[in-house]
């Protein structure tokens, strides 16, 4: 008996399990075609609700699941703020739909054809090539394309010296991106090898002797979040364009985005998501100082407006927590019962006897 009903509860865990997980996915993502029924900001506002379209892939630091699989990033959490931006100043509940695309090709195509209610995400640079194919909010983050090395390649003191030092090395890097084009202009390795994203690269980099890679400055953070070792070269740094979300070319969403984009608070929420997802040594990537005239410049150590508290992770916790507490109590009352059941047997035996 004892035995059936830990197989019972270990089935009814399994069960548990597969519902949350089915759970979290019917809520992180819908459909695709679901990006085309973006509703307008004017439609949501008289109806004090509505849904938000994320389209987005995954890709640290901006959105990506954590050592506990939850979904976070600067991005993400960003949105959160947002969503209480708009129920504070416009009395709007907004109900967020995460999409999760595949890559940036497959978000890029797609973008053109969406309208209104949609973010694409992660944020990227705001290039007047993607100011073609949407509009773009004010920037967040700076960025430029740093040379990151092996730590058997010492820091160069000059740019002749570094060139030197990447003579005999192997570089690794991503197609399509403005990373690779810097590459192909350093031209110094003996050998180049194409790698899938951002994540491979650095793990590659950090394990690979006499190798160096040219990548984004929030990549070279990110990999130092991780614990890996890398040396940060001085020369050859290539600046971007600053980081920006971007919105369909006739979204009417311009207005709530731009107003938190530009509230007081906006800047000092922004550095402490990228400190935080990025390294504390994060600063150079950030816009402290950057405020439009007329408004005060929000310290870097305020606490950011809202809790980061997400209705997804606090229900998981609930679930999880109610799932728990429903195992405890079936095992309890299995034993309870079986204690009820063991004492009838041995009152029945001991009738049995005095008869």
């Amino acid at each position: 008996m004892k035995k059936n009903f830990y197989n019972f509860a270990k089935q009814f865990v399994a069960l548990l399990l597969a519902v949350f997980l089915l759970q979290s996915i019917s809520l992180a993502q819908e459909p695709i075609d679901a990006a085309i029924a973006g509703e307008s900001w004017a439609s949501v506002k008289a109806n004090k609700e509505g849904r938000l379209i994320l389209l987005y892939y995954k890709s640290r630091p901006f959105n990506y699941l954590d050592d506990y699989a939850r979904q976070t990033g600067i991005d993400y959490e960003m949105v959160n703020l947002f969503i209480k931006f708009a129920k504070k100043k416009y009395d709007v509940t907004l109900e967020p739909v995460w999409i999760e695309l595949a890559n940036y090709e497959e978000l890029a195509s797609l973008f053109p054809n969406v309208r209104n209610g949609t973010i694409g995400l992660p944020a990227i640079s705001a290039t007047p090539q993607m100011s073609q194919m949407a509009q773009l909010t004010r920037p967040y983050m700076h960025n430029k394309l740093v040379v990151v090395t092996h730590r058997s390649i010492q820091k160069a003191a000059s740019e002749a010296a570094l060139k030197a030092a990447l003579k005999e090395a192997t570089a690794f890097f991503i197609e399509n991106t403005p990373a690779a084009d810097a590459l192909q202009k350093l031209n110094s390795a003996w050998q180049t090898i194409s790698v899938a994203n951002s994540e491979i690269l650095a793990d590659k980099l950090a394990s690979t002797e006499n190798s160096y890679a040219i990548m984004p400055l929030y990549d070279y953070f990110v990999a130092v979040r991780r614990g890996l070792e890398l040396n940060r070269q001085a020369f050859f740094e290539v600046p971007q364009a600053d980081v920006a979300w971007w919105l369909p070319k006739k979204s009417d969403w311009v207005e709530p985005i731009t107003e938190f984009f530009t509230h007081p608070n906006f800047e000092a929420n922004a550095v402490f998501l990228v400190k935080r997802h990025c390294t504390i040594d994060a600063e150079e990537l950030t816009l402290q100082g950057a405020s439009p005239a007329g408004e005060e410049k929000a310290s870097s150590e305020e606490k950011p407006t809202g809790t980061f508290e997400f209705k997804g992770t606090n229900s998981h916790f609930w679930f999880g927590l109610i799932a728990v507490a429903i195992v405890v109590v079936l095992i309890v009352a299995n034993r309870s019962i079986a204690a009820s059941r063991k004492k009838a047997a041995q009152e029945l035996a001991m009738r049995k006897k005095k008869r």
